[in-house]
């Protein structure tokens, strides 16, 4: 069953209501639809593209969310009810399929067990149209707990990573205002940096 939580947050005099939810395996082609929005929206931010990820079958996708030592969000403004637009996605062919009616979709985030003591946050991204209403944040906090409350096989979590560029300031002060630190740079060189939030 899905996890959601709702809630309203306003940006000057406009508001939104967003849904939290957290993706289980029958949530597959909704999680396909707003992971490809995502590249198709910010490519820059991702190390995948739109036309790898576009010839992905199910399978794959659904291999991901059957992983029972990840999890992935997303944000919203519904419920997960009904979603015809998703089912429509498996005939997408290129990102300006995607249409304004589609712009329900607020963000998304990832977070997967990294080592048996860390935990990875990936994948984070919120629609341009959607900024300044505290999504990323929210999304980030959401898995935090998780990782937090994740009890695997034989470890708890003590941290969570994630790797972020240098000269990504925006991002590298929403990692710090959520609680991150910045410890060391990566082993893909001196622009990426890795930061940690210890639980």
């Amino acid at each position: 069953m899905t996890r959601g939580s709702a809630a309203e947050k306003e940006n000057g005099s406009e508001s939104l209501a967003i849904y939290y939810h957290a993706l289980a395996p029958s949530h597959v082609l909704i999680y396909r639809l707003v992971r490809l929005r995502a590249l198709s929206e910010c490519p820059s931010q991702f190390c995948s593209n739109f036309a790898q990820e576009l010839a992905f079958k199910t399978e794959i996708w659904l291999s991901w969310l059957e992983n029972s030592n990840s999890v992935t969000f997303i944000a919203t403004s519904q419920t997960l009810l009904g979603h015809q637009d998703a089912l429509d996605s498996e005939n997408w062919s290129h990102p300006t399929q995607f249409e304004a009616s589609d712009r329900f979709h607020y963000g998304l985030i990832s977070c997967l067990q990294y080592s048996e003591e860390d935990a990875l946050l990936a994948g984070l991204w919120v629609s341009p149209f959607a900024r300044r209403y505290g999504i990323a944040q929210a999304l980030i906090e959401k898995v935090i707990t998780w990782a937090r409350e994740y009890d695997g096989k034989r470890n708890k979590f003590k941290s969570v990573i994630l790797h972020v560029y240098r000269d990504n300031l925006l991002a590298r002060r929403l990692y710090e205002r959520c609680g991150f630190v910045d410890v060391c740079t990566t082993s893909n060189g001196p622009e990426e940096l890795r930061y940690v939030y210890f639980l």
